[in-house]
């Protein structure tokens, strides 16, 4: 673990495979060859932090900026925080409701993520169906929490 996480030569080859086969270095970044982008196509999170990998250029005439991770950290050093970290809706009172959405999205979430069904009309069919179970009360009760919990 520690080599993959200190050793960027080593992090490189797990995600991108062998060097001069799959990829080359170029300006500090990564060219894929058409080897590598045909025949090795690792999940890049798979292998470990993104961070720890080197940085893949789309071209040599459009590169990738070899720092950007740093760039990134930079900016989480003045992020601001959401209001809403840490809130968790209670769905206790709506129970009913929620179980009823619950059933009514399983019935017809199949069909949809195959493309079986038009999702225009089944989604409609899908909101009307929900807004028949509760919907409505399952919103207001959770606006009422998050505006108690941000003191709204």
């Amino acid at each position: 673990m520690e080599l993959l996480y200190t050793d960027r030569a080593f992090r490189d080859l797990l995600a991108y495979g062998i060097e001069g086969e799959h990829f080359n270095y170029y300006e500090d970044t990564i060219l894929r060859t058409d080897a590598g982008a045909e025949n090795y196509m690792m999940d890049n999170f798979v292998t470990g932090p993104a961070i720890s990998a080197s940085v893949v250029s789309a071209s040599k005439d459009l590169l990738a900026d070899k720092d950007q991770w740093e760039k990134v950290y930079e900016g989480y050093a003045t992020a601001k925080e959401s209001d809403t970290r840490g809130f968790s809706f209670d769905a206790t009172s709506t129970e009913a409701e929620v179980a009823a959405m619950d059933a009514i999205w399983s019935t017809y979430f199949s069909e949809l993520v195959t493309g079986t069904v038009d999702p225009d009309v089944t989604m409609k069919e899908i909101a009307d169906l929900m807004n028949a179970a509760g919907f409505e009360k399952v919103r207001e009760e959770a606006q009422r929490q998050l505006d108690e919990y941000t003191g709204k």
